[in-house]
């Protein structure tokens, strides 16, 4: 449900801040179809979340596209993104060093609360990536094309 009403905030955020004319018949119409495409579908809960997603995406970007920010917010902006990816990064250094314990003995600690197939499920996830380093991030592959964006 907080995912809805951010997304509600956004499409609500771009109408409002979008000043150009000629970008909101565009969104109207990408919105439209976007729609039109639901109710083609045979998963229709699928598809509307996706189109939500889409759509949230697009015009945040609009937003961001179009407005006009004064220079130290955007240079506050890139500071707070670099100094996020500095600590992802000193973490997966932390895992590359002294590989996953934590995570070996929080799966033993909380073993009563995990089906049996979900604990070894684990553990065999856990021992296919080791030596690989994801941060906080769910794949590896994940954290190195955040690193790359945000590390050009």
């Amino acid at each position: 449900m907080p995912a809805f009403w951010a997304r509600t905030i956004i499409i609500a955020l771009a109408f409002f801040f979008i000043r150009r004319r000629l970008c909101r018949p565009g969104l109207l119409l990408l919105i439209g179809w976007l729609m039109l495409s639901v109710f083609w579908s045979l998963n229709l809960p699928g598809s509307l979340a996706g189109v939500l997603h889409i759509s949230s995406y697009i015009l945040l970007y609009l937003l961001f596209r179009y407005q006009a920010f004064h220079t130290q917010t955007l240079l506050w902006g890139m500071r707070l993104f670099v100094s996020i990816t500095i600590l992802l990064s000193i973490y997966g250094l932390y895992q590359l060093l002294h590989g996953y314990p934590n995570y070996f003995s929080y799966v033993e600690n909380t073993s009563e609360f995990l089906l049996p197939a979900t604990r070894e499920v684990t553990r065999e996830w856990l021992n296919a990536l080791s030596g690989r380093v994801f941060s906080r991030f769910a794949l590896p592959s994940q954290f190195a094309g955040y690193l790359l964006m945000m590390f050009p």
